[in-house]
């Protein structure tokens, strides 16, 4: 949720403490994990909001957006990298680093494509890839190129081991490549 918060008597605060005092309200009121997992931008105003909602009312919103949420928000984004050349980039916008803690260890796989064009045995690794990673971590995005497909996820580090082993089994894998990544640096780079 992104939020606009409004109350006369920010008129006479600075900026800064009108975001730090409507911040740890909300903090306050819904818990830190939930205030950093479901609130998107703050923005402060030194009046009430005539169109707005009281703030108590927060909470309950935040409960209906978690019992709908799949945590899966894909986008696709038509990519021109200088290097690589165009690319269809699908991103799943609403993971949540919050939610996949012990997962700090970048991953991306990348796959040549059949001398056809398709995607079969791109498609045949992301279905392995998230057999390995079994909840404990996540695919956030899939970049096809015209000779190769990206695969980008997150896993936790003990995972290494059987994503190399994937591998193995696909010779058009020509490459595996791993980040410690634990603050999710490339995955806000892609989203």
């Amino acid at each position: 949720l992104d939020l606009q918060v409004g109350h006369p008597d920010f008129a006479g605060i600075d900026e800064t403490l009108r975001f730090q005092a409507a911040f740890r309200f909300i903090d306050d009121l819904l818990g830190e994990d939930d205030a950093e997992q479901w609130i998107g931008s703050v923005d402060v105003f030194d009046t009430a909001l005539p169109w707005g909602t009281r703030l108590s009312m927060l909470p309950d919103d935040v409960t209906r957006l978690k019992d709908a949420a799949t945590h899966e928000q894909w986008a696709t984004v038509d990519v021109n990298d200088p290097e690589l050349g165009r690319s269809t980039l699908v991103v799943n916008r609403a993971l949540k680093r919050l939610s996949n803690l012990t997962s700090t260890l970048h991953v991306q796989v990348s796959i040549e494509l059949e001398g056809d064009g398709t995607t079969s045995t791109a498609d045949a690794v992301e279905v392995q890839l998230e057999k390995v990673l079994d909840g404990r971590g996540v695919i956030y995005a899939r970049e096809t190129f015209s000779t190769f497909v990206a695969i980008s996820a997150y896993c936790e580090p003990q995972q290494r081991e059987a994503i190399m082993m994937i591998k193995d089994d696909h010779s058009a894998i020509y490459d595996v490549d791993f980040i410690e990544d634990p603050g999710w640096d490339n995955f806000e780079e892609q989203r």
